[in-house]
């Protein structure tokens, strides 16, 4: 089963690197096949040099940029036509969402919970 992870992004550099490293740690152990999508909605502070960065570190991150802000729900559609996941779980950027709660959902999917 293949996982997208979409998150709008706006304003966040500063919680990009921590949102991408909690996803390795806590959702790669339960889906062998995962993406971060990371979709910069313009944001104006240095979110795309983070997310280009995040690309180039690790192997399941891409980027999308947005020419400009267009909002947060348009920014999630963004992602969801890009989205190759047979489930696809939709995350703020700023780890409001925890991406432990993912392996709570694989044990639903898998009808262990």
């Amino acid at each position: 089963m293949h996982l997208s992870i979409v998150v709008p992004v706006y304003r966040s550099a500063g919680c990009l690197s921590e949102l991408a490293k909690r996803v390795r740690e806590e959702v790669g152990p339960y889906f062998h096949s995962y993406e971060l999508l990371l979709v910069n909605d313009g944001s104006p502070d240095q979110s795309w040099e983070v997310i280009t960065r995040l690309v180039n570190e690790y192997d399941f991150v891409t980027g999308i940029n947005l020419r400009r802000n267009v909002g947060q729900d348009s920014a999630i559609m963004a992602g969801l036509n890009v989205a190759a996941g047979d489930v696809i779980v939709i995350m703020d950027d700023d780890l409001q969402h925890s991406p432990s709660d993912v392996a709570t959902l694989h044990q639903v999917l898998q009808g262990s919970f």
